[in-house]
């Protein structure tokens, strides 16, 4: 049994040992903040131990890793290291060594070490030389006092963001999948090639969506709210980092290059087609020796050869147009990791301060989160809270202080399951903005029933009835469109009729509309996700007017 005074010693030191652990992570949080609000995309805790398992490894985590991207897009990675303790292996000197060794290891262009022993100007001259900025504490709050101030535990980061990690982090442990998934997200997600961390994270992300269940709030999809929040960020910063490897190409090179890359899994994609030759070679000589009817050895040419995943066009046309607005792309990532934890995570709206500060209502910026959206959405790898989220308005209302109990409730319930304007609304509100983009007039929305979703009525009176049909996936079919023909016989005075939709066309749906140039059938029927789609909308509204 231990002594008395041995046990409360062995008592206060791992007191101190936890108060001091904690210091540090919260010390962490608010660098990873700062680091977010000075332009960077920036994460902390990264964990290193998982990444090199099974191979024994004292470094458990990067404290902070951060990114950033220059007017062509490309990416630059930044790492720190933060100490809040004065011990012997806090020394400055020993940490600028150690984190220039680590910069090399996980390849990053620079990096940073706080301390609490002010570094000396010797070791700030060494750092410079090594890539690494060094600062003290006191250095630290003064850029914190000017960058964060009133932005401070908004978004991902911050204090309060730490403690709710943590949280999910316990709720993860009971669910293997969700587990994996955290530390997916958390480890290996970092230290993946853009392109497979693109295929990963939507896989992931197209797990999430099935497992996530409306107008249901336990901590499960606590859990999953902040899983699809990180996952939505990952995926944005991957999908920027693709995109500049376009600035250079045409647009039918980059499309190859991204098709190409998509279908590669170890193997790069040219020697897994050099493989895939050979093998067809050899088994066409197998079953030519074994007098194989031909259709069997038709089906198994191209067995092995490396196919792309179903969204690998619509991912190259996505990146595409993100290199061709690279202003706005560089601030993508942190607008939509920003936008997406304030909804989704804490259920609040942006605040006017942050608004201004990440630029989040240009419409530069609008126009990419929604092509984001509409991406995901066509992948399957989204689900109705991350869609509004992406889609919705960013209002710009100037909280005041003092504000009731009541207003914050009401704040705070504006992004639960239950009181977010729907999908389908949110595309019927762009699609009206779209009509009067391009056409003189009004565009008269009703949400009664037996009322059609839109009428037009163009500057000398005629009108077009519009109805909506929004899907979250799959193809619209014929059976969809006879039943919207039905809906608008019932309103409309009129034959012809416009149905608009965000989901890819059937072969039976576009054969009736090519079987349909006079609206002898009173219905046409087109596609509308974002203003790629404003003229062919126009021109449909334009023929059925009357």
């Amino acid at each position: 049994m231990q002594r008395g005074s041995t046990a409360r010693s062995a008592s206060k030191a791992e007191g101190r040992s936890q108060n001091s652990a904690e210091r540090g992570h919260e010390m962490e949080a608010r660098v990873a903040q700062l680091w977010f609000w000075e332009g960077y995309f920036a994460r902390r805790g990264i964990n290193l131990e998982r990444h090199y398992h099974p191979d024994p490894l004292l470094i458990t985590d990067l404290d902070l890793m951060a990114f950033d991207f220059n007017p062509q897009l490309a990416r630059t990675k930044h790492i720190g290291e933060v100490k809040t303790g004065t011990s012997r292996n806090a020394k400055p000197l020993d940490r600028l060594i150690w984190l220039s060794g680590l910069r090399q290891v996980v390849e990053a262009d620079s990096g940073e070490l706080t301390t609490a022993i002010t570094p000396s100007d010797r070791v700030r001259s060494l750092g410079r030389s090594l890539g690494i900025t060094t600062q003290s504490l006191a250095d630290f709050e003064r850029r914190e006092k000017d960058a964060v101030a009133e932005l401070d535990g908004l978004g991902s980061h911050g204090i309060a963001a730490a403690e709710t990690t943590k949280q999910v982090q316990v709720i993860c442990k009971r669910d293997p999948e969700l587990e994996r998934a955290f530390w997916f997200l958390r480890s290996e997600i970092w230290f993946l090639k853009p392109f497979v961390a693109v295929k990963q994270t939507l896989d992931l992300m197209r797990r999430l969506s099935r497992r996530w269940t409306p107008r249901l709030e336990d901590d499960d999809s606590t859990a999953i709210r902040w899983l699809i929040s990180e996952a939505a960020s990952v995926f944005t910063l991957n999908a920027v980092t693709i995109a500049g490897l376009g600035f250079t190409l045409s647009k039918e090179q980059f499309s190859s290059l991204v098709v190409d890359s998509l279908s590669e899994g170890i193997v790069p994609s040219h020697q897994a087609r050099r493989f895939s030759e050979s093998v067809d070679r050899y088994v066409a000589g197998l079953l030519a020796a074994a007098e194989a009817p031909a259709q069997i050895r038709v089906d198994a040419v191209g067995a092995f050869y490396p196919k792309p995943p179903d969204y690998a066009e619509a991912f190259a046309e996505f990146a595409w147009r993100l290199a061709q607005a690279p202003v706005a792309a560089r601030n993508l990532p942190r607008q939509v990791d920003f936008l997406v934890f304030e909804r989704v995570v804490n259920r609040q709206e942006a605040h006017w301060m942050a608004v201004f500060k990440l630029g989040l209502r240009r419409q530069d910026g609008v126009r990419l989160r929604r092509l984001a959206a509409a991406f995901l959405r066509g992948a399957n790898a989204t689900s109705e809270v991350l869609d509004v989220a992406l889609n919705r308005q960013v209002q710009l209302e100037q909280q005041q202080e003092g504000s009731t109990s009541q207003t914050q409730l009401e704040q705070q319930s504006l992004f639960t399951e239950a009181s977010l304007e729907s999908p389908a609304e949110i595309y019927v509100a762009r699609l009206r903005e779209a009509i009067l983009r391009r056409l003189p007039g009004n565009a008269i929305v009703s949400n009664k029933e037996g009322e059609p979703d839109i009428v037009y009525v163009s500057d000398d009176g005629r009108k077009a009835i519009v109805e909506v049909k929004h899907r979250l996936s799959g193809a619209l079919g014929t059976s969809e469109v006879m039943s919207a023909k039905s809906q608008l016989d019932r309103i409309s005075e009129d034959n012809a009729c416009l149905l608009v939709t965000n989901a890819p066309l059937s072969d039976e749906v576009r054969q009736h509309n090519a079987s349909n140039p006079e609206l002898a059938q009173g219905i046409e029927v087109v596609t509308w996700n974002d203003d790629r789609d404003d003229g062919l909308l126009a021109r449909a509204l334009m023929r059925i007017l009357h």
